[in-house]
């Protein structure tokens, strides 16, 4: 009588183990508009890695005419930030700047241990202006 439980129980096991196997064989769409555009229209990537967190920026175009300069189709663009712990349940976050005109990623660079710092200026040729954004696992701050 033992064995035969014993044997149910493994049988339960495995069916139970077999249906959490995914096959990775069917597609759907995505449906979050917000998620589309962003990525969709990610113009570059780029990542950073040290013992505490994983950092990734994506300089992302806005719609065109977005940039509301008068007579051009002129687009903005925003830099995303995600942000994630190096750990088995990583603590997860995503930033983005606000809309700007021509930004240009100056430096990106590991500050210490656990920070990094990201500098972009941004604006018409002869106003532009620079930010620098300190990027921590607590999260990301805007240097004044």
């Amino acid at each position: 009588m033992k064995k035969i439980a014993l044997l149910f129980i493994v049988l339960c096991l495995n069916l139970a183990i077999k249906a959490q196997i995914t096959t990775g064989d069917k597609l759907h769409k995505v449906k979050s508009k917000t998620l589309v555009d962003v990525v969709c229209n990610i113009d570059t990537t780029v990542q950073l890695i040290n013992n505490e967190i994983v950092v990734r920026y994506l300089l992302v175009h806005n719609e065109y005419g977005s940039a509301k300069t008068p007579e051009t189709d002129e687009e903005s663009q925003q830099i995303y930030i995600a942000v994630s712990t190096v750990d088995d349940a990583p603590d997860l976050a995503l930033y983005a700047t606000e809309r700007m005109i021509a930004p240009k990623i100056t430096s990106f660079i590991s500050k210490n241990k656990t920070d990094f710092l990201l500098t972009y200026e941004y604006g018409i040729y002869n106003k532009r202006k620079r930010k620098t954004i300190t990027i921590t696992p607590k999260g990301c701050f805007m240097s004044k």
